[in-house]
């Protein structure tokens, strides 16, 4: 939804702007470090297919 509403979002002209979103679940125990380090490589991987994209970590 964030992403479909930067997307449509009426800028000023000639710009327009798109998102890719990295997201990752919290897993009980783990590391914060290891918790942004999967949603890091979820971004990226959204980044590679293609950009303007969601990508959830696995």
């Amino acid at each position: 939804m964030i992403r479909t509403i930067i997307e449509s979002y009426q800028w000023t002209e000639g710009l327009n702007l798109t998102c890719s979103i990295g997201l990752a679940e919290y897993v009980p125990g783990e590391s914060i470090d290891t918790f942004i380090q999967r949603a890091d490589r979820a971004l990226y991987k959204a980044k590679r297919q293609g950009r303007n994209r969601v990508e959830a970590a696995s």
